[in-house]
């Protein structure tokens, strides 16, 4: 059999997974975090609240210094980004056994929703994250291939090191990846432990990271602090509800066809085949994957923990996987048809999201006033554009009245809905936006503030609130202005219906610096 049909197959999936990915980029506004994390390109910095710094820098690039300032543009880093992952988990497989088995790796990550839509078309830092992540693992399953005797394996060392520094620079659980070697070393293979090359590659990693100590070391380490706080909060003991929920959530961002098999090969890998070379690799592979599962597992038998935390284990169950569906299957030119019908599954759901989220009549959630569409996740990337029309209208309006001062601030007390009104409301009205509250509130902003128009004695504010984000504006800022105009009202259309409230504030007179 020609083995390149493999190759042209990986390459028309990449080809169609993108241009997938760009008509979504199109169809859809940007959500919470993402439009959150496009103000990281602004300033940059070695580090931010939340995390490392890549996710800036990464949208800066690809925004061509926030002069192509567009949502594909935004995102387009996630999409180079997932068709390189895609590429490199094609020569993962083929180094291991073959051209079928790389195919099979890269449509297996493909046919996720981890690997499609969470990092491959959204902008957050798993995007860059996976990545790095996946060159990792190339050069560990090469230098396991080679062993520690060959030269080659010092260079693959290096890369392994660079590139966990530079996975450290997305997401700082990255060291995972040195969990996982140093598992498969102290475990199975000891030899590793005599060469210079490994102790060089640790201190390349550690010296990569070195701006995200720094940055934290001047700030009192307010990440680590805040990060803490969200998984190392035991005091509720076990709780049955957030674990039920992430399993859920592992269940359906590895496609519910999917992850059985997942956790199949995970199975088989820990079993020696009867090849000794494979028998090493794929214990390396379920090094970088089981600790990773199981230290997310076990926060969220305590807490909340965000599905995708674990979402680059996905990358070595997908190589795990590929394995086994070339050992199954019968050499042949047709894709299996589990990989035929996830990826199916896939574009069923991306397009019925996309769907959903554009044209629902309505809202899905709460239909009270004052909580109108709360519950209603698809709010999250629908309607800002249209209130950035609609704010228009009423600042020239006011204006023209002289209600408020001149180009009046708009302000928030939390990071969301923050930066959906600073890029589609402020931004396009020539508006300034301040987070005022505390810093574990506001995040990113506490730094973003002091670069913008502040506030002075006597200044005129908006405060612009959804009704599925309820804010009691009174209570919050009552206290730092004279006057509290009673709210406007504005409704937000999808499909001819109502799909959520805005409430607009009017704050007059400001007392406190």
């Amino acid at each position: 059999m020609n083995s390149s049909i493999w190759r042209r197959k990986t390459i028309l999936l990449i080809i169609m997974a993108t241009l997938i990915r760009l008509l979504i980029s199109v169809m859809i506004d940007l959500g919470n975090d993402e439009v959150y994390y496009r103000q990281f390109a602004q300033p940059l910095e070695w580090n931010y609240f939340d995390h490392p710094p890549m996710i800036g820098w990464l949208i800066r690039l690809t925004t061509f210094n926030l002069n192509v300032d567009y949502p594909v543009f935004i995102r387009l880093g996630a999409i180079i980004a997932a068709a390189a992952t895609t590429w490199m988990l094609f020569l993962c497989g083929t180094m291991i056994k073959n051209e079928r088995t790389g195919f099979f790796a890269s449509a297996l990550y493909t046919a996720t929703i981890y690997g499609s839509i969470i990092a491959g078309t959204f902008i957050l830092p798993d995007s860059p994250q996976v990545f790095f992540w996946v060159v990792a693992l190339y050069a560990m399953i090469k230098m396991i291939k080679f062993g520690p005797e060959e030269s080659y394996s010092k260079r693959m060392l290096l890369l392994f090191g660079v590139s966990v520094g530079m996975a450290m620079l997305c997401k700082v659980h990255s060291i995972f990846l040195w969990g996982g070697l140093g598992g498969y070393i102290l475990f199975h293979d000891r030899r590793w432990l005599n060469m210079p090359y490994l102790y060089l590659s640790v201190f390349i990693s550690i010296l990569f990271f070195t701006p995200v100590i720094y940055w934290n070391f001047a700030h009192d380490f307010v990440t680590y602090r805040f990060h803490s706080n969200r998984v190392n909060d035991l005091s509720g003991g076990f709780n049955h509800n957030t674990l039920i929920q992430f399993l859920l959530g592992q269940y359906f961002y590895g496609s519910i066809l999917l992850f059985p098999w997942f956790m199949k090969s995970v199975w088989l890998g820990m079993k020696k085949p009867k090849n000794h070379s494979l028998n090493n690799v794929t214990k390396a592979l379920i090094w970088c994957t089981i600790p990773l599962m199981l230290a997310a597992l076990y926060l969220a038998c305590f807490n909340p923990v965000l599905p995708h935390w674990t979402g680059p284990a996905y990358l070595s169950l997908s190589i795990l996987t590929a394995i086994y569906l070339d050992e199954r299957f019968e050499p042949s030119e047709k894709t299996p048809g589990l990989i035929r019908w996830s990826l199916r599954l896939l574009l069923f759901i991306v397009f019925a999201g996309a769907t959903l989220i554009n044209f629902y009549p309505g809202t899905t959630g709460k239909r009270e006033h004052a909580k109108y569409g709360q519950g209603d996740a698809t709010l999250d990337m629908f309607g800002w554009k249209q209130l950035g029309d609609k704010m228009e209208r009423i600042w020239m309006e006011d204006d023209r009245n002289n209600l408020m001062r001149n180009n009046s601030v708009v302000i928030t007390n939390r990071w969301y809905p923050a930066g959906h009104l600073d890029y589609y409301v402020c931004k396009p009205n020539g508006r300034t936006l301040l987070a005022l509250g505390d810093t574990m509130d506001i995040h990113q902003y506490c730094w973003i503030n002091p670069t913008r128009k502040q506030l002075k004695i006597g200044d005129d504010a908006y405060c612009i609130t959804p009704s599925n984000n309820t804010l009691d504006v009174e209570q919050v800022y009552g206290h730092l202005f004279t006057t509290i105009l009673p709210a406007d009202t504005i409704a937000l259309l999808r499909n001819g219906d109502t799909a959520k409230l805005v409430f607009v504030y009017r704050l007059k007179g400001y007392v406190r610096k």
